[in-house]
């Protein structure tokens, strides 16, 4: 799991570069002036901290972790045309 050290961000498999920085980050101080900070910085007031596995969180119980579980709705919407009659057609899943 790669480590991105100046937004703190864990995932599998990030570009990054020589001073473990993600891609993310290099592109929003490509622009920068020398005389600002990096963007996520505590002098910026965007240093997220400590990540959850850093705090020792205590375990969720199954109840607990649905109560605070995110939903995404994905809504595909067709529009088919069948003999000149227009149908409609919704998708909805609930990821």
């Amino acid at each position: 799991m790669d480590h991105c050290s100046r937004c703190h961000e864990r995932w599998f498999d990030m570009t990054l570069d020589a001073d473990h920085v993600c891609r993310h980050c290099h592109n929003k101080d490509k622009v920068k002036r020398p005389d600002k900070p990096f963007f996520f910085s505590a002098a910026n007031h965007l240093d997220f901290g400590p990540g959850p596995a850093e705090l020792s969180l205590p375990e969720l119980s199954l109840i607990e972790e649905m109560c605070i579980a995110r939903v995404h709705v994905h809504v595909n919407v067709m529009h088919m045309w069948t003999a000149l009659i227009f149908k409609p057609a919704y998708n909805i899943n609930v990821i």
